[in-house]
């Protein structure tokens, strides 16, 4: 099986394409439970959460400075570039 939507899933979620860190994240092939559950999942998820903290602890003021670019991949839907302009409080 191939789920390439995930949780960006355009028939399932409202401005799919946006990145949305409060969007419910049960709609996920590998993320909601069941037999293929990654067990690394607790540990990525607090890795993750501790940088985007601390990040923005850093740099309250950061903003984008130009346009996203996508991997183009058939497998995977990930960010190859996000330009950002950091800037402390």
């Amino acid at each position: 099986m191939w789920y390439p939507s995930s949780n960006r899933d355009e028939e399932r979620y409202e401005n799919s394409d946006s990145f949305d860190v409060t969007r419910n994240p049960e709609h996920q092939a590998f993320g909601a439970g069941g037999r293929h559950f990654c067990l690394g999942t607790a540990l990525a998820r607090l890795e993750l959460k501790i940088l985007v903290e601390e990040t923005v602890k850093r740099f309250p003021r950061m903003t984008m400075s130009g346009e996203p670019s996508w991997v183009i991949s058939q497998f995977s839907s990930q960010l190859k570039h996000l330009p950002v302009r950091l800037r402390g409080s």
